[in-house]
């Protein structure tokens, strides 16, 4: 886990100063990054190794969307995500994928011209069938084992692949809505705490 968290600043500082920060704001944003909110309160191998390559995933997007090697940053823009995947657990990687989906599709629908969009959409197809190839030692696998798991949600039954998850459960593992307030106010929260530090 030690190691985890260093990469997870590394990673972290490597785009900090990818975005021309100083060394100095470059190590803030990094040690913020790494011993601070989801990678430092979340003690479960599979769900925080994944969180090592987000920074990465999202500098390789930035450099592609500011044009610099842009089939190259495409790639690794999506080869990273894939890696996440093989961590072991969905959750980082898919809000990760979510989120550098939402970046690149407001950078295709931007585009001034049907070309400049059309190209934009290919760079963005490459990044996901290259997140998908990277991811795919984990992902099939673990499509297949879906299929025949179920999970007990707190639903009156165990629920399968192809079932929805009751919204009751959602309800009551949710955070509520004023927690959005505790990134400002302390102890403004339901599950967790978004600032605690773990340092």
């Amino acid at each position: 886990m030690v190691l985890v968290h260093f990469f997870a600043a590394l990673a972290a500082y490597a785009l900090c100063r990818d975005l021309r920060r100083s060394r100095t704001a470059s190590v803030l944003g990094a040690s913020a990054y790494a011993f601070g909110g989801y990678v430092a309160t979340t003690w479960w191998p599979q769900q925080v190794q994944g969180t090592i390559f987000a920074p990465l995933a999202l500098m390789f997007t930035l450099r592609a969307i500011r044009g610099e090697r842009v089939w190259t940053s495409s790639l690794f823009a999506g080869f990273f995500p894939g890696l996440m995947s093989l961590g072991g657990h969905h959750q980082a990687p898919i809000f990760v994928a979510l989120g550098i989906s939402g970046v690149w599709l407001f950078h295709v629908f931007s585009g001034k011209t049907v070309r400049i969009r059309f190209d934009r959409a290919l760079l963005f197809a490459t990044l996901v069938a290259m997140m998908v190839a990277a991811g795919a030692l984990q992902l099939l696998p673990s499509y297949s084992y879906g299929l025949d798991s179920v999970r007990w949600t707190g639903a009156n039954h165990p629920v399968g692949i192809k079932e929805a998850v009751p919204y009751s459960v959602h309800e009551e593992a949710s955070q509520s809505a004023n927690a959005i307030l505790g990134a400002f106010m302390n102890g403004v929260y339901r599950h967790a705490n978004p600032q605690c530090v773990n340092l």
